[in-house]
This record gives C-alpha cells, sequence and structure tokens, in this order.
C-alpha cells in the first residue's frame, strides 16, 4: 500500500515533468523489494510447517514458491531502486533494470505456476475440457515464454546498445496476456475463480501498454 502511493506520486510528478519523480519512483521499488524479502519468513513457516503438521493451510509448494520468488525478486529490485537515487548514473540504472525485468517475470511464473501445480491442478481434477487445458497451458508456458523474451530484450540491450522496443512490448502484452486467459478459464472452472484474488489482477491491463509499445516500434520503424 505504502508503495502504490508512492507510485501515484510519481505518476504525478512524472505528468508535470518533475525530475523528483525518479526518487518517488526509487521509493516504489525499495517497498516492492521489501513485499518480495518478507516472503522469506511465510516461505520457512510453510515449509517447515507442512514437515511437522498435516494441516491444510500449509503446503510445501506455497513454501518453495515464496522462497524462489524472494531471491529471484528481491535483491536485483533492491538494487535498482538504490541506483535510481543517483539518476545520473543512467548505465547502472539501465543495467539493473534490464537484470531486474527478467528475474521479476521468473519470480511470477514461479508463483503462478507452482499455483496451478498445488491449487489448481488437484483441486481442478474434475475439469479435463478444452478450457481446463487452456488454463494448464497458460500457467506453464504463458509467463515463462514473456520471461524468456524480457532476457532476449536485455542481451539484445547490451549487445546493440539499443533497446528493442518490439520485444520489451511484447513481453509486456505477453504478462497481460496470462491474467486475461486466467480471467477467461475462471468463468467456467470454480477453482481458477476462487483463487483469483491472488493473481495480481490489475495485470489485466498490460497488453494496452503493450500493444501502444507495438504500435510506436512499427511507427518508428517506418
Amino acid at each position: 500500500m505504502i508503495g502504490g502511493i508512492f507510485a501515484l506520486n510519481c505518476v504525478l510528478l512524472f505528468f508535470k515533468k518533475d525530475a523528483k519523480y525518479l526518487e518517488k519512483l526509487s521509493r516504489v521499488l525499495f517497498f516492492e523489494s521489501l513485499y518480495f524479502l518478507l516472503l522469506i519468513p511465510a516461505g520457512i513457516n510453510q515449509i517447515v510447517g507442512s514437515i511437522i503438521s498435516s494441516s491444510a493451510f500449509l503446503n510445501i509448494y506455497a513454501g518453495v514458491s515464496c522462497l524462489l520468488q524472494a531471491v529471484l525478486i528481491f535483491p536485483p529490485l533492491f538494487i535498482l531502486s538504490h541506483k535510481l537515487k543517483k539518476p545520473q548514473c543512467l548505465p547502472l540504472i539501465l543495467k539493473w533494470a534490464g537484470i531486474a525485468a527478467p528475474l521479476y517475470v521468473f519470480g511470477f511464473w514461479v508463483r503462478h505456476g507452482l499455483m496451478w501445480v498445488y491449487a489448481l491442478s488437484p483441486l481442478g481434477t474434475q475439469q479435463t475440457g478444452l478450457i481446463d487445458t487452456i488454463g494448464s497451458v497458460n500457467s506453464l508456458l504463458t509467463l515463462i515464454v514473456a520471461a524468456i523474451v524480457s532476457a532476449v530484450a536485455w542481451l539484445t540491450f547490451r549487445q546493440k546498445k539499443k533497446l528493442n522496443i518490439w520485444l520489451v512490448g511484447t513481453a509486456i502484452v505477453l504478462v497481460g496476456v496470462y491474467f486475461v486467459i486466467y480471467a477467461f478459464v475462471s468463468v467456467w472452472v470454480p477453482i481458477y475463480l476462487a483463487f483469483l484474488p491472488l493473481t495480481d489482477f490489475w495485470m489485466i491491463t498490460l497488453p494496452i501498454l503493450g500493444i501502444a509499445l507495438l504500435f510506436d516500434s512499427g511507427y518508428s520503424a517506418n
């Protein structure tokens, strides 16, 4: 919530063309990284608890998911938030932004892929039709493909010193498409609907941004 407040302030400063928006963005990323760091005790609780207890609320896969998200997302995001405090160090900012973005998406693939393993798949065994298959493929593949595309965008930038907007736009679209497909599947598969509040549903808006970038890259090429 605190990060969200700073994010709103950051957007307002950006539209006012106030350079202080970078300072606010630094705080946004700091609190976002802190969120993932604090998944560590939750992950340890899930793993240890599932070993010593038979509670249905404790699951080793959920614990592994929390720990992997913390390991993948916290370090680069925290370092990027620190680098943004010195906006004149643009090469370092771009370096850590390029590292943080793919790892962030990989972390989301871990979250949603493992959620399919420990929750959606076993609890939705009654569903064997096309819609459930679409949901399964979406959970296992869409975000990993988005992460790979974002990693390729970063490697291309490192080599050519020029950001490939088409790759960036494609990665953003794919991230958003995961949530669009999830929402579509949840209309027919009850277990998907039950877990909808855990899916970072606000990201359903990302295809709008990604498509805008794709159009911009096409326009620039012409």
